[in-house]
């Protein structure tokens, strides 16, 4: 991989990522000490502007309750808990602010000091960005595709029914009571046009919610993943028998790197751990609540392809966090591998068998995300939260 005539070739988070800053941007969800004030003026107005739609959603679970309308019950808590959590998701960037602009900084200082790497090294860093954008890419498309199914399709019906069919009818972004309306004066105009720009935005406020904080998320992740392989990388040349002092050198930069991943896994925790909680309650409801209205529908429609989509957003939702959190646990095992095999035990120095004894040891200690000390994210959680989504599906169908 040849190198630019200035040396350059990793830029900062914000011009590597430049792709997805606008919805990071947009979304209110990229901390900024120059935007501060201005991103907490906008989150308060998005929020007061979402108002109007809970209080919607409160009313009509309170009254499919009263009806003991179970299937539209769920409907709305569903849109309800999505919404909830895409503006606290936004008002978490406020709140942990410090620790995810400590984040970002690091990253970026990584790769400033990327760009003076050997070429092998480079080509790794190249493969892990790219490899962290398609995996942004795949998130940005099934949040975007699931939001956008819901006016898409109540457009599409309403062309087909206006056009194709001879009793013409109108069809919401979403279904619910409006206060004290009957449904005639709800589709009617202008409160039916009104409504439906209304939905579009709310919308709008859920995807870009589920955009920009998770995505970072798995781009800080795959940098945690990165920085370890880099050690490893470095241990095929930590020692040199004929320098020592080379090689205590290597070994005191290499304890450096690894403080370095421990203590961006500390901070990674520090200020997503929230965040983290809360997905594991969220896809386990979320989707339980998703497969009740897949499966309690009698055929096709586009409510229920809604929810299909629905479903497997939510499953991804969690299943990305999980992935990157084992990927890293896994990635941090073979330190220990690649350390005993360097052939420490040839050198005659104590003091540098002694050091790779504490490397081989501390890399030993598995590294494991664990939100709150509650919740261990690995492949095995994943499992769990299916299982109990279906278990909760089961209760939800009795």
């Amino acid at each position: 991989m040849p190198l630019q005539e200035n040396g350059k070739i990793f830029k900062s988070l914000d011009e590597t990522y430049n792709r997805f800053t606008f919805l990071l941007a947009v979304g209110l969800m990229y901390p900024n000490p120059k935007t501060d004030k201005m991103r907490t003026a906008g989150l308060c107005v998005i929020y007061l502007l979402c108002v109007p739609m809970f209080l919607i959603l409160c009313n009509d679970i309170r009254i499919r309750q009263q009806n003991n309308d179970v299937q539209n019950l769920v409907r709305q808590v569903v849109i309800f808990v999505a919404l909830m959590f895409a503006n606290t998701k936004s008002f978490l960037t406020i709140i942990y602010k410090k620790e995810l602009r400590e984040i970002y900084d690091s990253i970026n200082v990584d790769y400033a000091a990327f760009n003076d790497l050997p070429e092998d090294f480079q080509e790794l860093v190249e493969d892990t960005i790219n490899k962290s954008k398609s995996l942004e890419t795949v998130w940005l498309a099934i949040v975007s595709t699931t939001g956008g199914i819901f006016p898409g399709s109540a457009l599409l019906l309403n062309v087909y029914f206006f056009l194709f069919t001879d009793t013409p009818r109108r069809f919401m972004l979403h279904e619910c009571h409006i206060w004290n309306l009957t449904p005639e004066q709800q589709y009617s105009s202008p409160v039916y046009e009104i409504f439906f720009l209304y939905c579009c935005f709310i919308t709008l406020v859920i995807v870009l919610g589920f955009s920009g904080f998770d995505g970072m998320f798995s781009i800080c992740m795959f940098h945690l993943s990165l920085k370890i392989k880099i050690i490893m990388k470095k241990l095929e040349y930590v020692l040199d028998k004929s320098d020592l002092a080379k090689t205590k050198a290597n070994i005191a930069q290499i304890l450096r790197d690894q403080s370095e991943v421990y203590n961006l896994r500390d901070k990674l925790l520090k200020g997503y751990e929230v965040w983290l909680v809360l997905i594991f309650i969220l896809s386990v409801t979320q989707t339980a609540m998703a497969l009740s209205q897949i499966t309690s529908s009698k055929q096709m429609s586009g409510a229920t392809l809604s929810f299909i989509l629905f479903g497997v957003t939510c499953t991804a939702h969690i299943y990305f966090p999980c992935y990157l959190s084992s990927e890293v646990t896994h990635t941090a095992a073979k330190v220990s591998d690649v350390l005993y095999s360097t052939q420490w035990e040839d050198i005659s120095d104590t003091s540098i068998r002694r050091s790779i004894m504490f490397m081989i040891a501390r890399a030993q200690k598995p590294m494991v995300f664990k939100a709150m000390d509650l919740i261990t994210f690995n492949m095995e959680m994943f499992m769990s939260v299916m299982q109990t989504a279906y278990s909760m599906l089961t209760l939800l169908r009795k």
